[in-house]
């Protein structure tokens, strides 16, 4: 199944690569939750609510690049750590930021993510840094 939920954020993250809305890979459900510092915190729910956040968000930039910087497979949880650059217009500073996105997956699909604005564990609640326990899982932070 981990290879499987890899693929699938893999696909949700070329989507947004290609401007598209992954709605294939996503639950009609689905919930985006930013991180509580992000401009429009909060928790959007359903396709057209989470469309509607990221064309917004993205909109409000002269410039917007998120790359993926790492896959780490968590069970059911998939989670990216992402390098973003962004210009507020033309003639501004590029601001650069480190941070992740936390994926849960069921059957194929991505049901909810949460933005963090970091990357620790407490951002996390894994720490990515500590050796994989037996099982191949990565360890519960304060396991």
């Amino acid at each position: 199944m981990s290879e499987e939920n890899l693929a699938v954020v893999r696909e949700i993250y070329r989507a947004f690569a290609e401007h598209r809305f992954p709605a294939e890979h996503l639950t009609e459900g689905f919930v985006w939750q930013t991180a509580p510092n992000m401009p429009g915190a909060g928790t959007h729910e359903g396709h057209d609510a989470v469309r509607a956040y990221f064309r917004d968000w993205v909109g409000a930039w002269s410039e917007a690049e998120s790359n993926v910087e790492r896959l780490i497979e968590q069970g059911d949880e998939v989670i990216a750590l992402i390098h973003g650059r962004y210009r507020l217009s033309p003639n501004a500073e590029t601001i650069e930021a480190r941070y992740a996105h936390v994926w849960k997956l069921h059957d194929g699909k991505a049901v909810h993510a949460r933005a963090t604005s970091g990357r620790t564990a407490d951002d996390l609640g894994v720490d990515i840094n500590q050796p994989y326990p037996s099982g191949g899982k990565r360890r519960p932070r304060g396991a």
